[in-house]
């Protein structure tokens, strides 16, 4: 059984900077240099880093299956909108729906904050996750040119999906 769980104390925040520090390198490490990489969880996926985003509208949450702790994600709310941050799983974990469930709470959880939309942005080089989100009705909307601070560089597109309004019926 697959579970959501929402980050909340520093022990979580630490276990969720760790958790991102295997998957990262699991992920990307054929996409973009090992030294982009290191920058890129220092800069967001840090303690200190992941601290001050749940301050700034961010929320966290854990995915777990059967207990075991296989992946996360982060939603930002932004009004009209929802941003899906980030949503990654453990390698071994992918392929056996759990990337459905999540992106099926993530849209409840959408249309519980009457959003019209949810946005999402995808290393352009990372085509097994285009064509997940495709799957599920995202549209490819643009692509993005992303220059860190630290020299690195990204080409990232941006995705996107209406949300239905909730019907009521009484």
């Amino acid at each position: 059984m697959v579970t959501v769980h929402k980050v909340h104390t520093i022990q979580d925040i630490e276990q969720l900077s760790g958790l991102a520090k295997l998957i990262f390198n699991e992920v990307y490490a054929g996409h973009v240099s090992v030294n982009h990489i290191h920058n890129y969880l220092k800069m967001y996926q840090s303690p200190d880093a992941i601290s001050i985003q749940l301050e700034h509208n961010y929320t966290y949450y854990f995915i777990k299956k059967e207990g075991r702790l296989i992946g996360y994600f982060a939603l930002i709310y932004q009004g009209d909108f929802l941003e899906l941050s980030k949503l990654y799983l453990k390698i071994g974990e992918r392929g056996k729906g759990v990337g459905n469930f999540i992106l099926e709470w993530i849209e409840d959880y959408a249309e519980d904050l009457d959003v019209k939309e949810i946005e999402l942005f995808v290393l352009r080089q990372n085509e097994a996750a285009i064509k997940f989100y495709e799957g599920h009705g995202f549209i490819l909307c643009e692509l993005v040119s992303h220059h860190f601070e630290t020299g690195d560089y990204e080409e990232n597109y941006k995705m996107s999906k209406k949300i239905k309004a909730r019907t009521n019926f009484e």
